[in-house]
């Protein structure tokens, strides 16, 4: 996955559970509303869910 203008830093594949593969997204600007944006998308046919958020790092669910 690409960066979109320098917005995520870098992405993490962390584990694979429940058939959903878990990630951690790094992002540069922790003022973005970024949680919401990523619950509104979808990866191969996969909802995200936002999974936590602490400060610039996001954990992400595919489902």
């Amino acid at each position: 996955m690409q960066s979109q203008r320098g917005i995520v830093q870098s992405i993490e594949d962390k584990k694979y559970m429940r058939g959903a593969t878990i990630f951690q997204v790094h992002i540069l600007q922790e003022s973005l509303d970024l949680a919401r944006f990523l619950a509104s998308l979808q990866v191969s046919g996969k909802k995200i869910e936002v999974v936590e958020q602490q400060g610039r790092i996001v954990a992400i669910e595919l489902r």
